[in-house]
């Protein structure tokens, strides 16, 4: 099964927030790039998830 990367609403603000901030600050390009490497690293973060599995936690579950 697909593991899913859920962002809740202050992460995504948070993130926004930064995004913008870069480009004001910096540049469009600046400000993509770093959207870029977060996301190919969410991406990486998610392909790792799947190779482990479950939590150690749910593996165990009903056990105590």
């Amino acid at each position: 099964m697909a593991k899913k990367i859920k962002w809740n609403d202050r992460a995504l603000d948070t993130f926004h927030d930064i995004a913008v901030y870069l480009e004001e600050e910096y540049s469009t390009k600046t400000s993509e790039k770093f959207v870029q490497k977060v996301l190919a690293k969410l991406k990486r973060f998610k392909s790792i998830l799947q190779l482990v599995g479950k939590h150690p936690k749910e593996k165990v579950s009903g056990l105590f």
